[in-house]
C-alpha cells in the first residue's frame, strides 16, 4: 500500500506532539511491511529516512500528488488537504477545549471545533492516544465508537536506552520533578502552592518552555520567592531528561488534563515513582503503579510528596513496577497497531462499518448530462433509479463515487438529497475544493460553487417532500441551490464528506451570487441567513496564502484574522 503522509504541520508542532509523529513515522518505517511511503513535508522539515519526501509550500499542493499514494494519513490533528476519494485517517489527540474552554479564547474554541469535528465526520478512521480520549469523542461530538482506534504513544526516541547526560553542573542532589509547557492546564501553580508548604530543603525542578496566554512560571517563582528552591531548564536532549527521570525523587503531575499524558510513561520508563492527579487517561496509563491526588486537594499532594521522600521502600516499588508497566508502550507495537487501522480504513471505505447483508441489492444510481430538473425526474422514474444526479460535459467522476453515494444511501436512506464534494481544475491546475461546510459557531455555508455532480436526488424520498418536488418542477436558473436552502431547513439532506468528481472551474458573477446569496452564512437551527464580517467569507483563501509565510506572522495574523471575524 502507498500511504501519503501529511508532516507540513510539524512547522509549527512542539512539545509531545513532534515526538509522537516522529516514533510513530520512525516505527512504520521499520516495520516489516511492504507499505511504501510519501511525506508531504516543509522544504526546511529535516530528512526523512526510508520514506519519499515532497516538499511542499503549502498543503494545497498535496491535492496535486494524490495519484501517488492509496491511503492518506494526518497524524498532527490536522485532515488537510480534503482528499476524500480514498480512504484517510486521521489522529486526533484529544479534545481539550471542550472539557477547560477557559482555557481558550472565544475564536480558538470555534477554530478547533470546526476542524476537530470535520475530521471525526469525514476521516474513514480516527486515531486518538487513549481510551479516555475515545470516549470523550463519542460523547462531545457524537461520533459512532466504530469509526475510532486507539494506538498509544510511547517515550521518546533514545530517552530509555543510551546514555543520561546531566543538563547542568549545579543540580539539587535531591529533588521532584516537572516536564510540561506551560499551559495553563498544566497546573504549575499547584505545584508552587505545595513546594511552600513542605520542608525548606525539598527542591523543584521544572523543564517546559513558555507559550502564548501560559502561566508565568519563572514571574510566579520570584513573586513566591521560590527562587532557591526552584530550577527552571528549557530545550533539553532525550539524553538530558533521561537523567532528570532516573534521579529524581518522584515525578509530579498536577495536571488538570491530558489526551494521553507522556510524561507518566516515559518516567515510569525511566524507572522514576510517578504522584499525579487524579484524572482518567493518567489512571488508564499508571493503573495502581502510582500515587494519586486529588486536583481539589492540595494537602494531599504535599502529602504523598512527603510519603515518596521518606519511604525508599516504596520508592523502589513504585520504580520496579513503573519500569515494568511502561513496556505496555512502544513504538513498535504502536506502528503495528496503526498498520492495522490502515487495513481497516482502506476495508471500510468501500462499504462502512456494516457490509450490505447477503442477497440486499446495491442501489440504483443513475447520472445523466440531462439539465432540466423536470427531465431528471422523469429520467429516474423512468428507469427506476434510487439516486439519480448529473454531469456536465466537463466533469469526471471519481473511481470511488458510486460506493461513496451508495454508502450514503444506505446511511440515510430516509433523505431526498445527496451532497458530496468536488475538486475543482483550471487550465490543468488545482483551484480549490467545493463543499457544504459547516462552521464551528453552529452556521452553514456553501464554500466555492454548487457544480452538478454534487447534489444527487433520491426519487423514493423525494416523492414524500412536497416542498423539495415543487422546486423541481418549477425549475430556474438557481433550482440546485433552492433545493440545497430548502432541504437543509427541511433535514432532508444526507451530507457525504466524500469527493466525488473533478469539475472545471466556472465563474460566478458576484452581483448574481450576492443576489441569490449563494456565498452567505445561514444558521443551523432555522436556516436563517446570518449576518457576518464580509471578511470571513475569504476565510479558505486567506487561509491558503498564509501558509508561505514565516509561522509567527501565520499564528500573529491568524489571532487578528479571527478576533475581527468573529
Amino acid at each position: 500500500m502507498r500511504i501519503g503522509v501529511n508532516a507540513f504541520p510539524l512547522r509549527v508542532a512542539v512539545g509531545g506532539a513532534r515526538y509522537a509523529f516522529w516514533g510513530l513515522m520512525r516505527a512504520l518505517l521499520n516495520a516489516e511491511s511492504e507499505n511504501q511511503y510519501v511525506i508531504f513535508s516543509h522544504p526546511r522539515s529535516p530528512p526523512i529516512a526510508g520514506a519519499k519526501v515532497v516538499p511542499i509550500r503549502n498543503e494545497e499542493e498535496i491535492q496535486e500528488h494524490a495519484a501517488e499514494f492509496d491511503l492518506f494519513f494526518g497524524p498532527l490533528n490536522e485532515l488537510r488537504p480534503r482528499i476524500y476519494d480514498s480512504p484517510t485517517v486521521a489522529l486526533l489527540a484529544d479534545i481539550q477545549q471542550e472539557y477547560f474552554p477557559q482555557y481558550f479564547s472565544y475564536s480558538q474554541r470555534v477554530a478547533r471545533r470546526e476542524a476537530y469535528l470535520e475530521i471525526c465526520r469525514a476521516a474513514t478512521k480516527v486515531v486518538t492516544v487513549s481510551q479516555f480520549s475515545k470516549e470523550s469523542i463519542i460523547d462531545k461530538f457524537g461520533v459512532d465508537g466504530r469509526k475510532i482506534e486507539v494506538v498509544f504513544n510511547a517515550p521518546q526516541d533514545g530517552l530509555v536506552d543510551g546514555e543520561a547526560m546531566p543538563p547542568c553542573a549545579d543540580l539539587p542532589e535531591e529533588y521532584f520533578f516537572y516536564p510540561a509547557n506551560f499551559y495553563p492546564h498544566k497546573n504549575h501553580a499547584m505545584l508552587l502552592d505545595a513546594i511552600a508548604r513542605l520542608d525548606p530543603g525539598t527542591m523543584l525542578v521544572f523543564v517546559g518552555s513558555n507559550v502564548p496566554g501560559g502561566f508565568p512560571l519563572k514571574r510566579q517563582i520570584e513573586r513566591r520567592k521560590l527562587s532557591a528552591r526552584c530550577r527552571v531548564l528549557e530545550n533539553l536532549s532525550a539524553a538530558q531528561m533521561q537523567y532528570l527521570y532516573r534521579h529524581a525523587r518522584a515525578t509530579v503531575m498536577p495536571t488538570c488534563f491530558e489526551g494521553f499524558g507522556m510524561p507518566a510513561v516515559e518516567s515510569m520508563a525511566c524507572g522514576c515513582p510517578l504522584i499525579c492527579s487524579d484524572i482518567p487517561p493518567l489512571r488508564e496509563l499508571a493503573g495502581d503503579d502510582a500515587l494519586y491526588f486529588p486536583l481539589d486537594d492540595p494537602a494531599r499532594l504535599c502529602e504523598q510528596m512527603r510519603t515518596i521522600s521518606s519511604d525508599a521502600e516504596l520508592r523502589r516499588d513504585l520504580s520496579e513496577r513503573g519500569r515494568q508497566r511502561a513496556t505496555q508502550f512502544s513504538w513498535q507495537a504502536s506502528a503495528r497497531r496503526m498498520l492495522e487501522v490502515f487495513k481497516r480504513a482502506c476495508e471500510q471505505f468501500k462499504s462502512g462499518y456494516d457490509r450490505p447483508q447477503a442477497g440486499v441489492s446495491p442501489p440504483r444510481i443513475g447520472i445523466s448530462r440531462i439539465e432540466s430538473p423536470a427531465e431528471l425526474l422523469e429520467f429516474a422514474r423512468r428507469e427506476n433509479f434510487d439516486l439519480v444526479g448529473q454531469l456536465a460535459a466537463t466533469d469526471r467522476l471519481c473511481p470511488s463515487a458510486m460506493d461513496s453515494l451508495a454508502l450514503a444511501w444506505r446511511t440515510d436512506a430516509g433523505k431526498a438529497l445527496v451532497i458530496g464534494e468536488v475538486r475543482t481544475w483550471r487550465r490543468g491546475k488545482y483551484t480549490g475544493v467545493s463543499r457544504l461546510r459547516q462552521t464551528g459557531d453552529d452556521m452553514w455555508k456553501l464554500e466555492g460553487q454548487l457544480y452538478p455532480p454534487m447534489l444527487f436526488i433520491a426519487p423514493a424520498a423525494l416523492a414524500q417532500w412536497p416542498a423539495g418536488l415543487d422546486i423541481l418542477r418549477l425549475g430556474g436558473t438557481n433550482w440546485r441551490w433552492d433545493l440545497l436552502r430548502a432541504g437543509f431547513r427541511a433535514n432532508q439532506i444526507a451530507l457525504v464528506r466524500r469527493t466525488l468528481a473533478d469539475c472545471q472551474w466556472e465563474p460566478v458573477g458576484w452581483l448574481s451570487a450576492m443576489r441569490s446569496g449563494i456565498h452567505a452564512f445561514y444558521r443551523c437551527g432555522d436556516g436563517a441567513r446570518a449576518p457576518v464580517p464580509v471578511l470571513r467569507k475569504f476565510e479558505e483563501t486567506a487561509r491558503r496564502l498564509s501558509q508561505s509565510l514565516p509561522v509567527p506572522l501565520q499564528k500573529a495574523g491568524a489571532t487578528v484574522w479571527y478576533r475581527v471575524t468573529r
